[in-house]
């Protein structure tokens, strides 16, 4: 690489810096216009268009995440990550089958994808498929054995299935963490009652 295409490159390169900088400190105007300029420079620079799309979200302008996301798809459509952040917008766009879809993508890329269990599993707590929910938790939770909200969601799920005992033991868990959990020891009342009842 030499001469005019080098130097876009480079130009490229300290706009993704300052791009980077910028979402570091949460100024998602600034992440615009740096991707932006880079991509002037260099049109198929996945990090920029991905950037981009953290940008615009953090703007709450997910319909321009969701572009943004897509162009870095047709530069890397095997990026576990980048499947994950679609999902993300996707579920802000109120688009549930797209959202389920991406994230089972993501899944099928990146295996270990904390974040993608953890949210797919939060979208199956709201649509009330309390099996894939707890599935999904699970999985989190090996990945991240200590992440409450994975325990909290896994343990709901559990109480919706009636498996009372595998409840109890989330909250549990969960009050092993945080002694004065309110919601926990009520859940924990609940589930022993359940549980002297059979």
């Amino acid at each position: 690489m030499t001469g005019p295409r080098l130097f876009a490159n480079i130009k490229a390169r300290v706009e993704l810096a300052r791009a980077l900088m910028a979402f570091r400190a949460g100024n998602w105007g600034e992440v615009v216009v740096c991707c932006e300029r880079a991509l002037a420079f260099n049109p198929r620079c996945f990090k920029a268009w991905v950037l981009k799309s953290g940008g615009h979200g953090g703007l709450g302008r997910y319909d321009l995440a969701l572009d943004a996301l897509e162009k870095a798809l047709a530069i890397k459509p095997k990026d576990g990550d980048a499947w994950f952040k679609k999902g993300a917008c996707l579920y802000f766009l109120k688009k549930v089958a797209g959202t389920e879809a991406a994230y089972n993508r993501a899944l099928e890329l990146s295996p270990k994808h904390w974040n993608a269990w953890h949210n797919k599993g939060s979208l199956m707590l709201e649509l009330k498929r309390w099996e894939e929910a707890a599935h999904c938790y699970g999985t989190a939770l090996r990945i991240r054995p200590a992440s409450l909200n994975d325990i909290i969601g896994k343990g709901q799920a559990l109480y919706e299935l009636k498996r009372y005992p595998e409840s109890l033991e989330c909250c549990e868990a969960i009050l092993r963490q945080n002694p004065r959990d309110a919601v926990a020891l009520k859940n924990k009342g609940e589930c022993l009652r359940h549980i002297g009842r059979n």
